[in-house]
């Protein structure tokens, strides 16, 4: 769904041989947005003690929140279903922004309840089966209310559209 969107949304120029940075790379999505856009990729993951999909050598080790990457590094960012894993989503935000190049775009995909306005996180009580629960995960940290948009822009980072996948 991704690649057809960048596809459709003709975001990503074949010709120019662009960076990205994709955090928790998929492989398949990977490749194919290299190969039909004629692009760079850096692949990082945080790798977390008992992780269990297992990555090709070529995924960096490497933590949302705190990028060992110069500002304005990437053309595009994309960043599927993580920061709903990370201790501190706000500033994994400010690092996005920090490494982002004027002009450039990313994808965040997170899930989100539009029956709700505020975010909700995780207590520190809470057990896997709460998470599961209230969040829909049992290793989420949080699901994500309508003030994401808002979150977002207090980091500098504008919020063009929003699109939804009911499944």
């Amino acid at each position: 769904m991704v690649f057809e969107f960048l596809k459709y949304k003709n975001q990503l120029n074949p010709l120019e041989n662009l960076h990205f940075l994709h955090v928790a790379p998929e492989a398949a999505l990977n490749k194919k947005i290299e190969n039909y856009f004629n692009c760079k990729s850096t692949k990082i993951d945080y790798k977390a003690p008992g992780y269990r999909f297992t990555y090709s050598k070529d995924v960096e080790l490497g933590d949302i929140q705190q990028l060992n990457f110069p500002d304005e590094s990437f053309d595009f960012i994309l960043c599927n279903h993580v920061l709903e894993h990370v201790p501190d989503d706000e500033k994994a935000i400010k690092e996005i922004h920090r490494v982002l190049k004027p002009g450039g775009f990313g994808i965040i995909q997170v899930p989100i309840s539009l029956k709700i306005d505020q975010t909700i996180t995780a207590l520190s009580t809470w057990n896997s089966r709460d998470k599961k629960m209230y969040l829909g995960q049992k290793d989420h940290l949080r699901l994500y209310g309508l003030d994401i948009r808002k979150m977002i822009e207090k980091h500098h980072l504008t919020m063009n559209e929003w699109y939804f996948n009911d499944q």
